[in-house]
Order: C-alpha cells, then sequence, then structure tokens
C-alpha cells in the first residue's frame, strides 16, 4: 500500500520467554505505514526482562520510537529506558522505585531528555489502604526547565 489513497499498513512480532523460574525476558517490533501524502512511517522496537524472587521483583526495559517524516524539524526518533524495583516487606507494607528516561533526537537541532523519577509506598491493614507516591519529572513534555513535582496520598477503604 503507502499510496496517496490514505492506505496503510502495520506488521509486528513480540517474543517472550521464561528461561528460568522468576525471569521473564521479551522483545517486540512493529513497523507501521500510514500512506497517504501526509502519513508517516513508523518503526517500534523494545527489549527487557523482569525478575521475581521472593519478596522482591525488579524489571527493566529499553524502547524506540522512529516517527520520521524526513522532515528536520521534527522529531526523528525517541530512545528510552525506563526499570523499576519493588519490595513486600510484609503482608502489609509495599515500597518500589523506578525512572524513565526518553532522549527526544530531532533532526539536525538536538533534543531535549525526558527524566521521570517516583517512589510509591502502600500499606494495607484490614480493609483500609493508604498510599503515597513522591514523582518528579525533569524536562516534561520535551521543554527544557518544565519541570513537575507530584506528591499523591490516597486512602482507599473496602465495605
Amino acid at each position: 500500500l503507502g499510496s496517496n489513497d490514505g492506505g496503510g499498513d502495520a506488521k509486528d512480532i513480540t517474543i517472550e520467554m521464561a528461561p528460568v523460574d522468576g525471569l521473564s525476558v521479551f522483545a517486540g517490533y512493529a513497523e507501521i505505514s500510514q500512506g497517504g501524502p501526509v502519513g508517516e512511517d513508523a518503526l517500534h522496537g523494545t527489549y527487557g526482562f523482569t525478575y521475581a524472587a521472593g519478596p522482591m521483583s525488579f524489571g527493566m526495559q529499553q524502547s524506540y520510537v522512529n516517527n520520521d517524516s524526513g522532515a528536520t524539524t521534527t522529531v526523528n526518533y525517541y530512545d528510552n529506558v525506563n526499570w523499576g524495583v519493588a519490595f513486600n516487606v510484609n503482608d502489609n507494607l509495599s515500597v518500589s522505585y523506578a525512572e524513565y528516561d526518553s532522549e527526544e533526537h530531532l533532526g539536525t537541532s538536538g533534543g531535549q531528555n525526558l527524566k521521570i523519577d517516583s517512589l510509591q509506598v502502600t500499606y494495607n491493614m484490614g480493609g483500609a489502604t493508604l498510599k503515597f507516591a513522591e514523582t518528579n519529572a525533569d524536562d516534561a513534555l520535551y521543554a527544557a526547565d518544565a519541570d513537575n513535582k507530584a506528591t499523591t496520598i490516597a486512602l482507599g477503604l473496602a465495605f
């Protein structure tokens, strides 16, 4: 396809396996051809793993997103890395931390780095759940010095 009729096509593949107890490994790739006079083609790829042992789990993922239209002022691609770790202290308390880093690559004008980190704590007692999250974003929406911080405290009650 890919003609001026607005048609397009897409292909993707994913692979996941668990080579040892507690470990999951995955990879994926996709191609999207949007066709038409202004359609952009896209390529997406990712790979990563998760591992759980006892009360602890850890995961990491690398991904790549290419939306190259050929213009030098649009985003040509994003290179992303994220990881997280979680620990169940006991049956009632869990703590987790995650980071996400995304590099924006523009044609000839560079780009920004978006960075997000978040700490979460959850405590359960009977029918009550107390949740806390502290999240920070540097260069949010890929805009220089657009830093955001959010603190969330939530109480859930089950009746």
